[in-house]
Parts: C-alpha cells; sequence; structure tokens
C-alpha cells in the first residue's frame, strides 16, 4: 500500500473508564487543529457508558469532516497497547499520532509536530504540561524529556525518554517491531525499546503540545498490589527480550515494590521532583 507523504493517523482507543465531558474536551482539542489530520481511528476497547455512545453516535454519524473516520469496536477490553495495534493495522497514513481520549491538546499540536517530520526519524514526541490539583494551591510542572535521539537513547533505560500521548510514530517500524506489547503497564517503554532495537531515530520537540490534569486520583491509580503486579509483567517482557540486564531488573523490581507501596504523600512529592 503507496502512503501519502507525512500523512497522519489519529488513534484514540476508548475504554469504559474514560470520562464523557473529558473526551467531549480531547474531541474539540483534536478538530480545533490548525493542520487536521488526515485520518481519524477510534477504537472502543470493550462495553462503554451510554453517555459516551451517544456523543460518538451524535458527533461522528454526519461525517461532516475534512479528514476520513474509522471506528472500530472490540466486544471486550483488551487494553490501550492492543487497542492501537489494532488501529494502526487498518491505517493508510504514514504516521501514527497517539491521542489519549482524555487528554487536551494545542490547536498547533500536529502542524508543529508535521514540521519535524523526515525520513531521518522515526518517532516524534513533545513536552506535556501538567496542572497539579489536588490539595490547595495548584501548580503547572512541564514534563520535559529528552531531545535529541542520541540523549533519548541514553536515558531509555532509564524511565521512558518519550511522553506516549505526544508521540508520532511511522507506521512503517510501528508494523515492523510489532506495535505495543498487549500489557497494562509499561507498554510504551517496550515499544521506545523495541524501535531502538530495530535502528528507530527518535527526537523530541521543546514545545509542550498537550496538557493533563493530575489531581488526587492520579497518585492512587498508580499505588498498590495491583498495578504492582502489573509492572513485574513489564520487568519480566522487558527481560525477556533483552531490553535490560538481570542486575537492572532486579533494581527496577526493588525500587517498584518501593515506590508502589509508598504513602500516598510520599509518593506526591517523589513524582514532582522526579518530573523536574
Amino acid at each position: 500500500m503507496k502512503l501519502i507523504k507525512n500523512s497522519i493517523s489519529v488513534v484514540i482507543p476508548i475504554y469504559i473508564g474514560i470520562d464523557t465531558l473529558a473526551f467531549k474536551n480531547s474531541i474539540a482539542s483534536l478538530l480545533s487543529q490548525t493542520r487536521q489530520p488526515d485520518e481519524l481511528i477510534l477504537v472502543i476497547d470493550g462495553p462503554i457508558k451510554e453517555s459516551l455512545w451517544s456523543y460518538i453516535r451524535s458527533t461522528f454519524s454526519s461525517h461532516n469532516f475534512f479528514f476520513s473516520v474509522k471506528l472500530v469496536c472490540c466486544l471486550k477490553n483488551e487494553g490501550p497497547g492492543y487497542a492501537r495495534n489494532l488501529a494502526a493495522s487498518i491505517s493508510s497514513c504514514e504516521w501514527l499520532a497517539i491521542h489519549d481520549a482524555d487528554d487536551v491538546y494545542v490547536s498547533s499540536r500536529l502542524e508543529v509536530q508535521e514540521f519535524y517530520l523526515s525520513d531521518d526519524v522515526d518517532v516524534v514526541g513533545a513536552f506535556i504540561e501538567e496542572l497539579h490539583d489536588y490539595d490547595i494551591s495548584s501548580r503547572i510542572n512541564i514534563r520535559s524529556v529528552p531531545l535529541n535521539d542520541k540523549e533519548v537513547k541514553r536515558s531509555m533505560n532509564r524511565y521512558s525518554p518519550v511522553n506516549n500521548a505526544t508521540a508520532l510514530i511511522r507506521r512503517e517500524i510501528f508494523i515492523r517491531v510489532g506495535g505495543y506489547p498487549n500489557l497494562r503497564f509499561g507498554e510504551d517503554y517496550v515499544l521506545w525499546q523495541r524501535i531502538k532495537k530495530a535502528g528507530g531515530r527518535f527526537l523530541n520537540i521543546p514545545k509542550v503540545i498537550t496538557r493533563i490534569l493530575v489531581d488526587k486520583n492520579f497518585f492512587q491509580r498508580r499505588r498498590g498490589f495491583s498495578l504492582l503486579k502489573r509492572e513485574f509483567k513489564y520487568l519480566n517482557l522487558m527481560l525477556y527480550e533483552g531490553h535490560i540486564s538481570i542486575f537492572s531488573y532486579f533494581y527496577k523490581a526493588i525500587r517498584s515494590v518501593v515506590l508502589r507501596l509508598l504513602p500516598l504523600s510520599v509518593s506526591r512529592v517523589l513524582y514532582r521532583i522526579g518530573r523536574k
């Protein structure tokens, strides 16, 4: 299949936990893009709320868009990696824009990233602005990442050096490396390692292109034995695929146990320090 140069598919997985108002705001940010996508692929990942279905039907049934819309439904929830891989398999564009269903993107997101697309890059990411709004005083934090290919790859064994929700990924290399693993945690970490191993090249733009709300539930979702179990599945796959050493595996495993079981107040402080 011959793809149009620099054509972009926006990929949005939707699951039952997505708030309808948050999704409406996210779609509004997509429709206000100064550079409209060439294609939108919505993957309904299992049963969703009726209010969400009603909005999707009313918004996308009219087909009054400057881009094509594809809707795919999964009978049961398979996870974000599976949903994005499914979207990639039916995409007709050269690039895949990862778009989280509850994030708001600046209106120039696709226009800014398109400027950096070339034959010399396979993943283009950017910065995220976080509004921390869980106590009396709100604060803004910029989730920055390394900029050039060398810095990204050097940082890859310590943390995820690409903000997944900002990623624009060349479809060819995404398909070639198998896309995201079917995990419920760390699927983006594994994808970047797979792309690195395949000789892919990375670039992050030092600009904020999406804004997310960090509320009191943000940290609660990142604690507990359930998440720890998912994290060990991710670490086991990283070791199996040869992305980390056995020493690194045990270091990360111990670190995960400590972080996931810390008191909530300590988790908040460490997250802010780690993102500065």
